[in-house]
């Protein structure tokens, strides 16, 4: 009785004889083999996952709601800003600060220019009343606002000394919310982005609370010329600069996302392209040379 040869020996068959060879054994040892192979792909994909989940947790969560305040914030920019008063010929300023003054003043909200020319409210010694209370120093306006120098402001104006008074409060929160804007963009994953967003809100902040704030004084004027102005001035100055401060964000955003998408992604494709077609010339052209040496 003959023994079947090694399989390491055997030949090739014909196709239809195949059947007719012993099959191969298999072994449990190979199976553990093959099931071991398959152990560390899944857990390289383990891995992969918790490597991933380990990092989204770590990164600082800067946007959203979280984000809102600051940016709300950026409506305080009415205590540094001078809103321009559109009364034709007179280039007066509505500010929380005092010009062409030297020391501490005891007022809190100034309608002024260049020169003299001014109308304060003020908290002191009235001359007119001879008592303290709140009123009106003018130089040069009064024709203007409708005010007489020393004329008490009453319940109104008293409202909006306190409110004046709040300038440093304002201040306070602008230095916070530029405080806020640079952890921002120590954070980002791309910085650059981040700092084309911040430039852009403070920017549209500013110039937004300095217009809104001049149509808000301008209708205002036509309204009331002294509490119309300054109320109405002030309001549209914070809607301006909180507006302004949403808008410049996103706008910095998608010029830094568009520049980044149509100039300077857009050269490697090309490269490549062109890349692409010299290895496709010189491969048509090894197949047209294979071609002809087969006639």
């Amino acid at each position: 009785m003959t023994t079947p040869p090694k399989l390491k020996n055997r030949s090739p068959m014909p196709l239809g004889m195949m059947d007719m060879q012993d099959p191969m054994p298999i072994s449990g040892s190979m199976i553990r083999a093959n099931k071991q192979s398959l152990q560390p792909r899944k857990k390289s994909i383990a891995v992969t996952k918790e490597v991933n989940q380990s990092g989204d947790a770590k990164k600082p969560v800067t946007s959203g709601s979280v984000k809102l305040f600051p940016r709300i914030l950026k409506g305080s920019l009415v205590s540094v800003v001078r809103i321009p008063v559109p009364i034709e010929g007179q280039n007066l300023y509505l500010e929380l600060r005092p010009r062409n003054f030297k020391g501490k003043s005891t007022s809190a909200i100034f309608i002024q220019d260049a020169s003299k020319r001014h109308i304060r409210l003020d908290y002191g010694y009235n001359k007119s009343t001879g008592q303290i209370d709140y009123h009106w120093n003018q130089k040069g306006l009064s024709k203007t606002f409708k005010v007489t120098n020393h004329q008490p402001a009453g319940q109104w104006g008293k409202r909006l000394y306190k409110l004046g008074k709040t300038k440093y409060v304002g201040t306070t929160f602008i230095v916070f919310v530029a405080l806020t804007d640079i952890y921002d963009i120590v954070v980002a994953e791309k910085p650059l982005r981040q700092i084309s967003k911040v430039a852009g809100s403070w920017s549209l902040a500013f110039v937004g609370c300095q217009r809104v704030g001049s149509l808000g004084a301008g209708v205002g004027f036509w309204i009331n010329p002294l509490f119309g102005t300054i109320i109405l001035g002030g309001l549209g100055c914070i809607a301006g600069g909180i507006g302004g401060g949403f808008l410049g964000d996103w706008t910095g955003g998608e010029a830094y996302d568009f520049a980044e998408t149509y100039y300077y992604r857009i050269l490697q494709p090309e490269r490549v392209e062109s890349f692409d077609n010299q290895e496709s010339i010189g491969f048509q052209k090894s197949q047209s040379d294979q071609d002809l040496s087969g006639f």
